[in-house]
């Protein structure tokens, strides 16, 4: 069911895989918050209502992984390796903080995500990092 698609979403990101980015911080957090964790995997709703296939969504879990470094955080990196390879239409997360808390790294997705004309999703707001505004309403 596709449901007031954003117009930032055209049929060639629709043709691309949708990514949906989750991280917790440390172990305890997993274990004694698991609804942080669910609310963001159901971040997938938004790309069921907008037009993705249950098939085209993935999930990177960085789970027990501090956004202070992408270095050990696996998923991220894959996240990483499957934007720069133009296979990605949106990564969908809860907020910026989930994907990294570091401005290297994040100006390393928003390059990315610029170049390869993938959208940000944050907790269904839809941002395209080749619009100025858009850049800037991502760092609010």
């Amino acid at each position: 069911m596709i449901d007031h698609c954003p117009p930032q979403i055209t049929q060639d990101h629709l043709n691309k895989g949708a990514r949906v980015y989750v991280r917790q911080s440390t172990s305890r957090q997993v274990r004694n918050y698991p609804g942080s964790t669910e609310y963001q995997r159901d971040q997938k709703i938004y790309a069921l209502r907008w037009g993705w296939r249950e098939d085209q969504i993935e999930f990177y879990e960085d789970l027990g992984l501090s956004g202070s470094s992408a270095d050990r955080r696996e998923g991220f990196q894959r996240l990483l390796a499957d934007i720069h390879e133009g296979k990605v239409g949106a990564v969908f997360c809860t907020d910026v903080a989930r994907l990294t808390r570091t401005p290297r790294t994040f100006e390393t997705l928003v390059c990315l995500c610029r170049h390869h004309r993938t959208l940000l999703a944050i907790d269904g707001q839809v941002f395209d990092l080749n619009d100025p505004v858009d850049r800037l309403l991502v760092l609010v």
